[in-house]
């Protein structure tokens, strides 16, 4: 009996150090800090039935973390995520009987190259390549075309333009300025007239603060031409489904243009938009077209993070808990980077990076899980960094904060 006496007392000990190892060296909960200049954070909710359908097909279901090492000398750039998009080139829309008589094609460097193609739609009608023809200041300049490609030498190669398009390069010994490009056609289509003044130093730079919006939500962009003296500027909006809408762009000035562009809530649909930019002017006495657009992400907000993270220590490892009201069924993400206070220097550092998701609608909870071996040289205080929340189902950013989370 006494060793049974024994073998008791050794299995509740045993069961109380379980415990031990089971119970949170601490729990306590802590707010979200405040927004910061650039953050993305919802404000009204966009309402939807969340008994309407299930929960997302083609998605994993459950809770799920994970959570890797970095290296804590990296310098990281959690700053919001800007789009940056430079344009050397620009296209033109021409006719036939356009082509015929004579294009202008503007460089600002030698050897520009341009391609000529059917407009979409009307593929096959290729120009006649040996009737380019190449003139500056008035006069056919011989050998301008250097490395000519026919439709069926660009086939052979793979190129991915349409059927009957001719590319060449303009001779670097003509110099720059303004060409006429003219060439016989095959029929009456219109074509595409594409330079890349591949050698400037003037590219056309659009920049947007960050390439993720709500709805009701605006595009703050930037448009700089550097050097150049600007006639022109006329942008539009492009919706994944194709609507154009102009942006107004007649009180600019010269020098860098800055616009604010408001997506409205109520019109415009999630998905894939684009700014779409055409800019005319001189530089140095010489001509210059650009092109170019850049791509942007409208979202619904249809979830949001609670104000409050519930926190606990385990087995020598973190636990942040994110409670998220979601107005419709979905897979939700939480991503951040953990920074930890260096045990030897006492200097935070970038510690862990950390994916957690759940699948659910209404009310749901998503924990980020930092391992003891993680954690292993760091101390309190913490923090969440470049904190997100990602709708998967329909891949939206509902939420991005520089910093998210003190965790003292």
């Amino acid at each position: 009996m006494k060793g049974l006496g024994t073998m008791k007392k050794t299995l509740f000990a045993a069961f109380v150090a379980t415990l031990l190892l089971l119970t949170p060296a601490f729990a306590q909960q802590v707010d979200l800090l405040p927004a910061g200049a650039g953050d993305l954070v919802p404000g009204n909710f966009t309402v939807v039935d969340r008994a309407a359908g299930a929960v997302i097909p083609d998605l994993p279901q459950g809770a799920a973390h994970y959570a890797w090492a970095l290296d804590p000398a990296a310098t990281l750039e959690l700053a919001a995520p800007a789009v940056v998009v430079e344009s050397r080139e620009y296209f033109v829309d021409v006719s036939a009987a356009e082509l015929s008589a004579g294009v202008p094609v503007y460089t600002t460097a030698p050897g520009a190259l341009v391609r000529i193609n059917p407009a979409p739609g009307r593929d096959g009608l290729a120009i006649d390549a040996a009737s380019l023809t190449i003139e500056k200041d008035g006069l056919v300049q011989r050998g301008a075309i250097e490395r000519l490609a026919t439709d069926e030498q660009l086939r052979a190669a793979g190129a991915p333009f349409v059927d009957g398009t001719v590319a060449f390069r303009l001779s670097e010994g003509l110099g720059a300025g303004t060409f006429t490009v003219r060439a016989a056609t095959g029929g009456d289509a219109p074509y595409v007239v594409h330079v890349l003044d591949k050698n400037s130093r003037h590219p056309l730079q659009l920049t947007t603060a960050r390439g993720d919006i709500l709805q009701g939500g605006t595009v703050s962009l930037s448009v700089d031409l550097p050097g150049v003296d600007l006639r022109r500027v006329d942008g539009f909006l492009a919706s994944p489904a194709g609507d154009l809408t102009a942006i107004d762009f007649r009180d600019v000035t010269n020098g860098e243009i800055r616009k604010d562009i408001t997506i409205n809530q109520a019109s415009t649909a999630p998905g894939l938009w684009e700014i779409h930019l055409v800019a005319d002017g001189t530089v140095g006495g010489l001509g210059i077209l650009r092109n170019a657009r850049i791509p942007f992400q409208v979202a619904a907000p249809i979830a949001r993070l609670g104000g409050t993270v519930d926190l606990a220590r385990e087995r020598g490892g973190l636990t942040a808990t994110f409670g998220i009201d979601a107005q419709a069924a979905g897979r939700y993400l939480v991503t951040a980077v953990l920074f930890g206070t260096d045990a030897a220097s006492g200097e935070l550092r970038p510690v862990a990076m950390g994916h957690a998701a759940n699948t659910f609608a209404g009310q749901g909870n998503v924990s980020l899980v930092f391992g003891e071996k993680l954690l292993a040289g760091t101390t309190a205080p913490y923090e969440l960094r470049d904190l997100r929340l990602v709708d998967q189902a329909r891949m939206g950013v509902m939420h991005q904060q520089q910093r998210g989370v003190v965790i003292p």
